[in-house]
């Protein structure tokens, strides 16, 4: 490990080792040969990263995998709310996706696979573990792509949160991923029992559907985004711009259609 200063090149800890991972680790991949990003790191992980680091290090990959006390945050309109009310926490359940969007890192870093990290139970005990902090707590992130369409995950989850007599389904809430295709295989009132605050839902451009993109086939996006604000969940809507079926002819219909979603939060990329 090197750093430059005035004086030159101050070499700080020559036995150690750089690994790339991540998306920037897809990218460097894509791009240099071996022989030129050799120069500049010792090894790339491209997929999972805890097992790769346990082969490394001689540890067993397949060890069961315990993630917990990840960094709390919260969010706020700054010039409604200066100072955000409230916490909410993160939780990793699991990686990968087996959507295969061609813009997406996730999917082409886990080969269109899902790698379960957490359990419903450990999911569940974490979650529970973040609201007995403060009462001040609001939500917990469940991060992972397409949650709904893990039904047997989601499902235990709801049970568990439903059943829950300490701290109950009035507070235990989380925020996850998913695409219409999945949510379409669920009926809006067991969407809501689960316990489901808000979602992402990835609405990417209103010709998707037929341009290939099949996780956003099933209901309409209309009557998916309508339904959930009916039942109080709140919705982040993602809109792209840069596709090759675009033209300046269709691009403001592409876009009014998603606005006319009156998505609660909105990502445009």
């Amino acid at each position: 490990v090197r750093s430059r200063s005035s004086s030159g090149v101050c070499v700080l800890a020559p036995g150690s080792g750089i690994i790339l991972g991540g998306w920037a680790a897809v990218g460097v991949h894509a791009i240099y040969p071996e022989n030129e990003w050799r120069e500049f790191a010792d090894d790339i992980c491209l997929g999972e990263g805890i097992s790769f680091m346990r082969r490394e290090l001689g540890e067993a990959p397949d060890a069961p995998i315990r993630i917990s006390h990840l960094p709390r945050c919260s969010a706020a309109i700054p010039w409604l709310e200066p100072h955000p009310p409230g916490d909410m926490g993160t939780i990793v359940g699991s990686l990968g996706c087996p959507n295969g969007c061609n813009f997406c890192g996730t999917t082409h870093m886990f080969d269109r696979k899902r790698i379960r990290i957490l359990s419903a139970e450990d999911s569940f005990a974490e979650m529970k573990r973040y609201f007995r902090t403060s009462d001040r707590f609001l939500s917990v992130n469940l991060i992972e792509e397409d949650t709904f369409a893990d039904n047997k995950f989601i499902a235990r989850l709801g049970e568990l949160i439903a059943d829950d007599t300490e701290i109950g389904i009035e507070r235990l809430n989380f925020f996850c991923l998913s695409a219409n295709k999945s949510l379409s295989t669920w009926e809006f009132d067991d969407i809501l029992k689960t316990g489901v605050s808000s979602i992402f839902i990835g609405v990417e451009s209103k010709f998707a559907p037929t341009e290939g993109y099949h996780k956003r086939t099933g209901r309409t996006i209309e009557e998916t985004f309508r339904e959930l604000h009916r039942r109080g969940i709140a919705t982040i809507g993602a809109w792209m711009c840069g596709f090759d079926f675009q033209t300046r002819d269709n691009m403001e219909e592409d876009l009014q259609s998603f606005i006319a979603l009156e998505p609660t939060y909105q990502q445009l990329t």
